[in-house]
């Protein structure tokens, strides 16, 4: 992700795609969970960003208790932001069993 960042000047940012995975504890294998396409689209995490593109669009809004990702990129992409989505994976997110 970062080479197509380093790549492309006018491109702010890069994001790819989320994969939720569960740890098993009867193998101790992590398994796959869902389809990364499904998942939530606009996760902070999963994506580079240029330093530049705070003093454009803002910081997060903190006052949010959930969502804070999906109102920061709405508000990128109203402000017209060059965002290329990556068709890669780039955040694995493991869910732990609750006990």
């Amino acid at each position: 992700m970062s080479a197509v960042l380093r790549k492309t000047p006018g491109l702010e940012i890069v994001i790819g795609h989320n994969q939720l995975m569960r740890g098993e504890a009867a193998d101790g294998q992590d398994n796959f969970v869902g389809n990364p396409l499904e998942n939530f689209p606009w996760s902070i995490p999963a994506a580079l960003f240029r330093r530049e593109v705070f003093s454009k669009i803002g910081l997060f809004d903190e006052t949010l208790r959930f969502g804070e990702d999906a109102d920061w990129f709405r508000r990128a992409q109203e402000a017209g932001l060059a965002i290329e989505r990556l068709p890669q994976i780039s955040l694995l997110v493991r869910r732990h069993e609750v006990t």
